[in-house]
């Protein structure tokens, strides 16, 4: 009776642990966490303005190094500092998802909905770094979730709140993104008004968000005493110097699985009343929202595996609503049919595992190409979670009931996605989470008027592990006869991760490695750092 009656919020508590238990659980990765890192670091010693080693950064907006250096200062100089805020705005994004699946008069939609949005591979991978991806999807899901309120609200005052509202995420979403943050709200809100024909709405409603936003915006820039421009520069540079690459046509379906394993039976739930779903103002304002992709190549910032992160609060709310459909007609062939397919697909990964790593631990006869993890390594977590996961989807795939299947399945991927970022061998992850080999080597020879320089996949690394602000670039330094011209009157320290500029430079040299990172020393000319 009490799990019962307390259900929802037990399921909360659950989704909060998976999403704030695993951004303490790894190392910082290259390039991005890592200088969010350090522009946080270093915000807390100098002023509110975002520096890189020593530079000011005028042309990228704040507020996502506010809100890292903010969350720092409470936590400490640790990994999840700059973690912790993007996890808040994905659990608070798939409130606006229940939110508006609450308003569409679809049963059971709100919930579902936002299962599918936790439990995607691309928002898990988003939700869980330091990137800074999650707090603009937060934001922008919620100016266009007020604005869908507004435009369904017949109440003048109610609506004027939401437009506010709308206004306000608006602002804090151009203050993450800059430019891009204007054409992501823009453009679904505007195709949403005009498939509705709405055509006096379209002419009133986007007064008052874009007073309250610019209001903000202004204030904002004038706090900073920065030029509004170099937040909104025009015309913006092309991402990808103005190709389209292939990971953008490749990640989007990546990025929402497992879901898009059951796009068979999400078609046929549309298949059964097509008419009337295209009737539901929340499947046509999600069907707008996916235009925010047509934007993506006009934006140069962030990588291409989040670019369309923005697009998937709509994407899940789609995907919830064929799969209740075919749920409610009990049409779970095509399910189970997957799941038993997911079943014996995994199943030899951990058994394997199991088996090759105890015969090299016990006999040391297993070629080392074929041992994952190292001798100290526990590869137990990986093979449990693998196993439990593997007999939660065999329970969902024999359960008959809609509700209790796909629920056997989101446990089991829950599983899979708390011990993930634990489980992950240091010979896949050492090239790009250096620090624990930097901490050991350049920390001891970095004391002092030690001269530090790193190319620039590793300066913000090396700053943030030395907590130096005055790390050079190793690309500035001239080349004579094919030589580095590197400065020796003090001690030096090189990082890098080209091999090639490795060989480059003048001996004699003391060179370090651990993967594909190395470390040059050369000792000053009274001995250098000790």
């Amino acid at each position: 009776m009490f799990f019962q009656k307390y259900f929802r919020y037990i399921v909360i508590a659950l989704l909060a642990l998976l999403y704030l238990g695993s951004v303490w659980q790894r190392p910082l990765y290259i390039d991005t966490e890592f200088r969010q890192a350090e522009i946080a670091r270093e915000m807390m010693a100098t002023a509110p303005m975002p520096e890189f080693c020593g530079e000011l950064l005028p042309g990228e907006p704040p507020l996502v190094h506010w809100v890292n250096a903010a969350v720092m200062a409470l936590t400490g100089e640790q990994p999840a500092a700059v973690r912790l805020a993007g996890a808040l705005a994905t659990l608070l994004t798939a409130g606006v998802i229940f939110l508006l699946g609450r308003r569409s008069g679809v049963p059971r939609l709100a919930e579902a909905a936002a299962l599918v949005w936790l439990f995607s591979a691309a928002v898990f991978a988003a939700g869980t770094s330091g990137g800074g991806d999650a707090l603009f999807v937060f934001f922008n899901t919620l100016t266009l979730a007020m604005f869908s309120f507004a435009a369904t609200e017949s109440a003048l005052t109610r609506r004027c709140a939401y437009l506010a509202l709308c206004g306000v995420g608006w602002a804090l979403a151009m203050l993450c993104r800059g430019a891009e943050a204007l054409p992501m709200a823009v453009i679904p809100a505007a195709v949403f008004l005009v498939w509705r024909k709405e055509w006096k709405s379209l002419l009133v409603l986007p007064w008052v968000p874009l007073a309250v936003a610019a209001l903000i915006v202004a204030g904002c820039a004038m706090a900073c005493r920065v030029n509004l421009m170099e937040w909104f520069p025009f015309p913006p540079e092309a991402a990808g110097g103005g190709t389209f690459p292939l990971a953008w046509l490749i990640l989007p379906l990546a990025g929402t699985l497992p879901w898009i394993l059951f796009l068979p039976m999400v078609w046929h739930g549309y298949r059964i009343d097509f008419a009337g779903a295209g009737k539901i103002p929340l499947l046509r304002f999600a069907l707008c929202m996916l235009l925010m992709g047509v934007v993506v190549p006009f934006f140069p910032a962030g990588g291409a595996a989040f670019r369309f992160l923005p697009c998937l609060p709509a994407a899940a709310i789609l995907f919830a609503f064929g799969m209740l459909r075919a749920s409610d007609r009990g049409d779970y062939w095509w399910v189970n049919r997957v799941m038993n397919l997911l079943v014996w697909c995994l199943l030899p990964f951990p058994l394997l595992l199991f088996l090759l790593q105890t015969l090299a631990k016990f006999t040391r006869r297993v070629p080392s190409e074929l041992v994952v993890y190292r001798f100290h390594e526990n590869y137990y977590l990986p093979v449990v979670a693998l196993m439990v996961m593997v007999i939660w989807f065999r329970m969902a795939s024999r359960e008959p009931g809609g509700a209790r299947k796909f629920g056997c399945f989101c446990v089991g991927l829950a599983f899979l996605f708390l011990s993930a970022p634990v489980s992950m061998p240091w010979r896949f992850v050492r090239d790009f989470a250096p620090e624990a080999f930097l901490r050991q080597v350049a920390v001891p020879r970095a004391a002092g008027d030690t001269v530090v320089l790193a190319n620039g996949s590793l300066r913000a690394a090396a700053a943030w592990t030395l907590k130096r602000s005055d790390v050079g670039t190793l690309e500035a330094m001239p080349v004579n006869g094919g030589v580095l011209e590197l400065p020796r009157e003090r001690g030096l320290l090189v990082i890098t991760d080209d091999e090639a500029q490795v060989r480059r430079m003048p001996a004699p040299k003391t060179t370090y490695r651990a993967g594909g990172v190395f470390v040059v020393h050369y000792p000053g000319s009274s001995g250098g750092a000790k």
